[in-house]
């Protein structure tokens, strides 16, 4: 490169700056990956030709934004991201640009930015329903919901889930994605759970409406974990919802399913102990307890 640019091929140089950091990222040294990225970026970026130079500044910002991911720097991958997109326009690049939304979503959510993200799923869904990627619209509407209620927006977080499954009811994919779409029922589901749930105006009632199938859906696509996770937010619910009987067998399920280093055996042990006290059954909760190394409850 450097002799490239002693030649006077200062733009091939550059050109062969881009594959160089795609090698670099490709073999995960990323630091040094963004630093050649970035030195390519700023030399066709200074030429001021924007038609000639648009893709391979396109490719850059691209990378770049995916190496800044990977090394933590979410706010800047997000600066990278907001300047693709706003030269990735028209119909023929909708899938694109829907894909470059629901990451720039992800990222705002991980720096705490809920409002924000949930905006940009939402742009990301209408982007892929355009494009008729119903499988992506539904998981990017999922993500909205979740975002919605992190940012305190919880009637909005309701509406915008009884719209999920009103759009997931009516969604068609090919066989190879059914598995995806399985998924994101369960998964949806199993948020919805908390939705309802973890809030100043619990509903119970619809809160078991859209978890109780959930562990079935995981079990049909062979998600065993998750679905042992399913049955905790059941049994969860049915305690909460002062029905500890049907929620005793589920808990069980979950504590003798969940491997002995899975940190959720100790919160399904929680449950089942309070389960197991409002059933009258105190000493095998005191025991449970023990076992546990979960405070017992105060006497009074």
């Amino acid at each position: 490169m450097c002799l490239m640019e002693a030649e006077g091929s200062a733009q091939a140089a550059c050109y062969t700056r881009h594959r160089l950091a795609l090698a670099l990222y490709t073999v995960d040294r990323d630091r040094e990956a963004a630093e050649v990225a970035e030195e390519a970026l700023a030399w066709f970026l200074a030429q001021r030709d924007d038609e000639q130079y648009a893709e391979i500044i396109g490719d850059l910002r691209e990378l770049l934004s995916r190496i800044y991911t990977t090394l933590g720097e979410p706010h800047v991958a997000l600066g990278q991201l907001d300047a693709l997109l706003e030269t990735v326009t028209g119909v023929e690049r909708l899938p694109q640009r829907a894909e470059l939304l629901e990451r720039a979503g992800e990222l705002l959510w991980q720096v705490d930015r809920d409002a924000d993200a949930a905006a940009r799923f939402d742009a990301a869904a209408q982007a892929y329903g355009q494009a008729d990627l119903p499988l992506e619209t539904v998981h990017a509407r999922r993500r909205e919901v979740m975002a919605l209620y992190h940012c305190g927006r919880h009637d909005d977080a309701r509406a915008a889930a009884a719209r999920l499954v009103e759009l997931m009811d009516v969604t068609e994919v090919p066989a190879a994605q059914e598995p995806g779409l399985t998924w994101e029922k369960a998964t949806a589901g199993y948020e919805a759970a908390l939705i309802l749930t973890n809030t100043d105006q619990p509903d119970y009632e619809a809160a078991l409406h859209r978890i109780t199938p959930v562990p079935v859906w995981y079990q049909m696509i062979g998600a065993v974990q998750e679905a042992l996770f399913a049955k905790l937010r059941h049994g969860q619910v049915l305690v909460v919802a002062g029905r500890p009987e049907p929620a005793e067998p589920l808990l069980w399920q979950v504590l003798e399913g969940l491997p002995e280093e899975q940190g959720a055996r100790r919160d399904a042990a929680f449950w089942l102990a309070r389960a197991l006290d409002e059933q009258g059954g105190h000493d095998r909760a005191a025991k449970l307890r023990a076992e546990f190394d979960l405070p017992q409850p105060e006497q009074g």
